[in-house]
């Protein structure tokens, strides 16, 4: 068992290595754009949320996730994908009526239109409700990776 316990570990140390470096690229490109004068969105910044949400479908969703989902962010203020960009999980998680499921339907959703937010890891994390939501949230990523689908 000790073998897979360090396994792991190094998976944990080589998975947050990756997320430096992606963090890193990420803010040279954005400095490079900015330094050429381009523009940090993408094409797809200026689409209605309304419009993204329409144009997914959640396998199994009698609850109403989809729906419930557009609906908090839309009441937040959130009116255009590009209104996600440059938010953080802590942002999501604040949106009133947003949980670990609306949080993980939203991420990949972002994630089709090019809007990456960062999840830390868990032992970063030092508020107890904050962690126990984005554990949740890692649970439910796969969950609902398979249950989306995407119309176009």
């Amino acid at each position: 068992m000790k073998k897979f316990d360090k396994i792991i570990v190094n998976i944990q140390k080589e998975l947050l290595e990756l997320k430096e470096i992606n963090q890193s690229l990420r803010e040279e490109n954005a400095s490079l754009r900015g330094q050429l004068g381009l523009s940090v969105t993408n094409d797809n910044d200026d689409l209605s949320l309304e419009k993204v949400f329409n144009e997914i479908s959640l396998t199994d969703d009698s609850n109403g996730k989809k729906t419930n989902t557009f609906s908090c962010c839309f009441r937040s203020g959130f009116h255009k994908i590009g209104d996600f960009r440059d938010k953080s999980i802590y942002d999501l998680i604040k949106i009133h009526g947003v949980g670990a499921n609306a949080c993980a339907i939203l991420i990949i959703l972002l994630e089709h239109y090019d809007i990456h937010i960062e999840i830390p890891d868990l032992e970063s994390i030092n508020d107890y409700n904050t962690g126990k939501t984005i554990k949740k949230i890692y649970e439910e990523l796969p969950n609902f990776r398979e249950r989306i689908v995407f119309k176009k």
